[in-house]
């Protein structure tokens, strides 16, 4: 029996199949490219304002933690009189965690009426595409002696506790 010849119509059409599946597969790998590409960059936009927001907390908790409420001669920083505006250029984390420098900006003002004064945070740093980024806490201080503190959990004279 002679071998059976394909009509000319159905030649080469696997090898036209092969080359749109490569096109396919090229143009999907591409968009692979480019979604890996973006998640690299949200992932290091996320851990700067990580770092930024823990850098602002820490700031406000340090000033949250003053032992005095007057100025305390040869201890510099530890009052609540000391408390100010001040910017710091050029903040690193310790150990080298991160992959930026950082700006810190405190803004601090009265509260009028009050004994409290108003603490603004703001963490300033430019990531990889050059876009000027910001994280901005803000706090309200009591200027109440640290000592009175343990009076919060002490029980009123009197009552059933």
């Amino acid at each position: 029996m002679p071998a059976q010849r394909l009509p000319l119509r159905h030649r080469g059409v696997s090898l036209v199949e092969a080359l749109v599946a490569l096109a396919v597969m090229a143009f999907g790998m591409l968009a692979l490219v480019g979604v890996q590409s973006t998640m690299r960059l949200n992932s290091d936009l996320s851990k700067q304002r990580t770092e930024a927001t823990r850098i602002a907390s820490e700031e406000i908790e340090r000033l949250r933690s003053f032992t005095s409420v007057a100025v305390v001669a040869g201890q510099p920083g530890v009052s609540y009189d000391e408390i100010d505006d001040r910017v710091v250029e050029g903040y690193v984390p310790p150990d080298g965690i991160g992959n930026t420098t950082y700006r810190v900006v405190r803004e601090v003002g009265p509260m009028p009426g009050s004994r409290q004064m108003a603490v603004t945070v703001q963490v300033q740093w430019t990531d990889r595409t050059n876009v000027q980024q910001t994280v901005t806490l803000d706090s309200v201080i009591s200027r109440t002696a640290p000592v009175l503190g343990a009076l919060l959990a002490m029980p009123i004279a009197g009552s059933p506790t």
